[in-house]
C-alpha cells in the first residue's frame, strides 16, 4: 500500500555518518525555507511561520512545520528530514 506522508515515516531512517549532518533546529530550518522557495516560487519565504521544528522517531528526524502570514496562500508546509544524512523523507502541504 501506498505511504502516508502525514503519518508514515520511512521504516528505515539511514545512519551513514558518524556526525548528524543536521544536527542543529536553525539548519533544520533554514533548508525547509529553501526547499519551499525552490519549489514554490510564488511564496515569500521571508514571511513564513514556524510553528514547530522538533525531532521525531527517537530524535533520527526533525519534523518542521511552516506556515504562510494569513494573508498569505493560506498554506502550511510539513517537512521531514533525516538528521544524519539531511535526507528530505517527506514533504506535504496542507490548504
Amino acid at each position: 500500500y501506498p505511504q502516508d506522508p502525514v503519518k508514515d515515516l520511512p521504516k528505515d531512517t539511514k545512519e551513514r555518518f558518524v556526525i548528524p549532518m543536521i544536527d542543529k533546529k536553525e539548519t533544520a530550518l533554514q533548508i525547509s525555507r529553501l526547499i519551499i522557495k525552490e519549489r514554490y516560487e510564488r511564496v515569500d519565504v521571508e514571511a513564513l511561520i514556524t510553528n514547530k521544528a522538533i525531532l521525531v522517531a527517537n530524535g533520527a528526524v526533525w519534523e518542521i512545520v511552516v506556515k504562510t502570514p494569513s494573508s498569505g496562500f493560506g498554506y502550511i508546509f510539513n517537512i521531514r528530514i533525516n538528521k544524519n544524512t539531511g535526507e528530505i523523507l517527506n514533504f506535504w502541504v496542507v490548504k
